[in-house]
């Protein structure tokens, strides 16, 4: 008898619904997606709409229902994979959100986190949670939410908060659960990764309520029924790419490259204390033990082309921006220092502006989208290079999912700049894969695709670099004078 397995992909773009049979060895039967609106509502502020998210996800499982002839009681299970770190509060009377999500490129925490750093904070804060005071992350901007909202006793009591794995649940559950699991909670500035529980300094630093957070239970656990079919593993988007990369060894690593980017290293079951740009999250929880990782994360990667593409409108696709840009021999002195929502890793300056840098009169638009292509491949190179200069790891090969890999052209110049191995994996859904794995199904890990390096980009890899750090400096210089 065939066993279909649902799992929901809820990224930044938009949501896939990915249909599974996992009886003998796990297949992927069918994929329907829609994407959603990124909403830009002030400059450096990115937004989605969080009913519409509901309602695609319930229209899309609809669909796949529908086309392949299935009803739910035929679907043993129902899995979710997610964007990290974007946030939604709402009242659980009304289901009404306050706001639109606040997204994890949003940098209206900005401020926040600059003054909670000018305060000393930024150890305890390391220390507890692994990551940065930074707006990437969850805590700042909700903070602003109740500096920014007033309200009534009974508003709070029934309030709500939750990154997108938790607000799916609360909507599909029949029994309106607020759960959520450890790598989601990990991602927002109140989870201790030592204790595995919300932390009250935590949450008083940034005004919230522990009542108002969602009950934290294992990536493997009950998390409710939609529409009779048990939901059963939650994991967040990237570190379920890990296991969906085979990455199950510790020192083993994978780079996602979506929208924008993370870089995470398997450590086991212990913590590494480190004073590095590189971050220490929870990769999943199984059993009430927590598997950590190491991470680098890049604002705008894929993103890079989604801006050159949409406000430039240097190319109508991603296949035509490949052409332009791997038809040059060279970049022509071009180079993008791609801080369009700031630059995360190993740098964490969120106020920093883009730049391009080398025009002249002889260059056209492949030679600007040449540079961002560019670009996504040296951050992915800086970052590797922090891992191995500050943790004494040996990489070898770097495990690669996402969109991205399907560009061949690209593949090869991230082997060249990095000087390492690029696995391509023989399935692309490596974030929808890894909530099965974690339930124990039998997944094929067929050999990948190995690109190996052909070319040196040193010289022009330590060309962006320092033009990186200037563009750093000048910012800087930039914040003085207006001060």
């Amino acid at each position: 008898m065939t066993e279909y397995r649902i799992v929901i992909d809820q990224s930044t773009s938009g949501t896939k619904v990915i249909l599974f049979d996992t009886e003998t060895e796990t297949k992927l039967i069918d994929r329907v997606d829609k994407s959603h609106e990124q909403i830009y509502p002030k400059k450096g502020w990115v937004e989605h709409d969080p009913i519409k998210i509901i309602k695609n996800t319930e229209e899309l499982i609809e669909r796949i229902l529908q086309k392949n002839s299935l009803s739910a009681e035929e679907i043993m299970s129902l899995s979710i994979t997610n964007q990290r770190e974007s946030i939604v509060v709402w009242d659980k009377l009304t289901g009404e959100p306050y706001t639109n999500v606040m997204v994890w490129q949003c940098n209206r925490g900005i401020d926040i986190c600059d003054e909670l750093n000018n305060q000393g904070l930024e150890d305890m804060v390391r220390n507890k949670t692994g990551l940065n005071i930074d707006p990437y992350f969850s805590g700042s901007k909700l903070k602003w939410f109740f500096e920014n909202f007033e309200l009534t006793e009974n508003q709070l009591e029934n309030l709500a908060i939750g990154t997108i794995d938790s607000w799916l649940v609360w909507n599909l559950s029949d029994e309106k659960n607020h759960f959520t699991e450890a790598s989601n909670a990990s991602r927002t500035l109140l989870f201790d990764i030592k204790s595995k529980n919300w932390d009250q300094e935590l949450c008083d630093l940034f005004d919230v309520s522990k009542e108002n957070l969602p009950t934290i239970k294992n990536s493997v656990d009950s998390f409710g029924t939609y529409l009779g079919i048990p939901i059963v593993s939650i994991i967040a988007d990237s570190q379920s790419a890990l296991l969906g990369s085979g990455c199950f060894k510790e020192g083993e690593i994978k780079a996602t490259l979506g929208t924008g980017s993370s870089i995470l290293v398997n450590i086991g079951n212990r913590i590494i204390e480190n004073e590095s740009s590189i971050l220490s999250t929870v990769a999943w929880s199984l059993n009430e033990e927590l598997t950590y990782a190491l991470e680098g994360v890049i604002r705008s990667y894929g993103d890079i082309l989604n801006w050159q593409r949409d406000q430039l409108e240097l190319f109508s696709d991603f296949t035509e921006a490949s052409e332009l840009a791997f038809e040059l021999y060279d970049n022509g002195g071009v180079y993008f220092v791609p801080a369009l929502e700031g630059l995360g890793a190993p740098f964490w300056e969120p106020e920093v502006h883009a730049e391009l840098v080398g025009m002249s009169r002889s260059h056209n638009k492949s030679h600007i989208i040449r540079a961002g292509f560019e670009a996504m491949a040296y951050q992915t190179r800086i970052i590797i290079d922090t891992i191995h200069k500050d943790f004494d790891l040996s990489i070898e090969q770097i495990n690669v999912d996402g969109g991205l890999v399907n560009n061949q052209e690209f593949m090869q110049l991230l082997a060249d700049v990095t000087n390492k191995d690029i696995a391509v994996g023989n399935i692309e859904e490596a974030s929808a894969l890894g909530t099965l794995i974690i339930l124990g199904e039998n997944i094929p890990m067929k050999d990948k695709k190995v690109y190996k390096p052909k070319n040196s980009f040193e010289e022009q890899y330590l060309t962006w670099k320092q033009h990186s750090f200037n563009a750093i400096e000048n910012n800087k210089v930039k914040v003085v004078c207006n001060e």
